[in-house]
């Protein structure tokens, strides 16, 4: 059993809640999770192609995480009059949203992750950081896309799926070197 686990992160994203009008958003989603592919010119929603979204967020307080673009598109129909709804999504472009907090500029940290459980959900391909319990061991935020987990014997995987990654990090839990990048 492995001793030395690494998982690596991007951290280049942020997650930001936006409000989204009632009616048509005139923005296509593509994939799964559900990813901004197209954003029409006259679009009032501030989003633009590649964000994530992290969820559906509708007036009643009714949170929908790990949607695909099918399902997003069905939600988002179904809820078309709800004036008060909002799209949690994931963003690498800080600046131009006016937040605070990591830098824009992509940027890969080594975390050392321990034995056992993390409190971390992981969702898409590539692996991203969906949920984060706030007991977690773990120093990742929503959004943060895992770009290798390294084993203690200096293993490094790479391209993982959400699944993929569930699976090794699994067979790894009792390694207290194991790290994420």
């Amino acid at each position: 059993n492995d001793r030395n686990r690494k998982l690596m992160i991007g951290t280049s994203s942020s997650t930001l809640e936006i409000e989204i009008p009632a009616g048509s958003l005139r923005v296509a989603f593509k994939g799964d999770p559900a990813t901004v592919s197209k954003v029409a010119p006259y679009s009032s929603v501030d989003v633009k192609a590649g964000d994530v979204v992290v969820s559906l967020i509708l007036g009643d307080g009714t949170e929908m995480t790990q949607l695909s673009a099918k399902e997003l598109a069905e939600e988002l129909s179904k809820s078309s009059d709800d004036p008060d709804r909002k799209l949690s999504i994931s963003t690498g472009d800080l600046i131009s949203k006016g937040i605070s907090g990591r830098s824009s500029s992509t940027s890969t940290v080594e975390i050392e992750i321990p034995r056992g459980k993390l409190g971390v959900a992981f969702c898409g391909d590539p692996a991203t950081v969906s949920e984060v319990d706030p007991n977690s061991p773990v120093d990742v935020q929503e959004g943060d896309v895992v770009v290798s987990l390294i084993l203690g014997d200096g293993t490094e995987m790479t391209q993982l799926s959400a699944k993929e990654l569930a699976e090794e990090l699994s067979k790894s839990s009792d390694d207290p070197d194991r790290k994420l990048s």
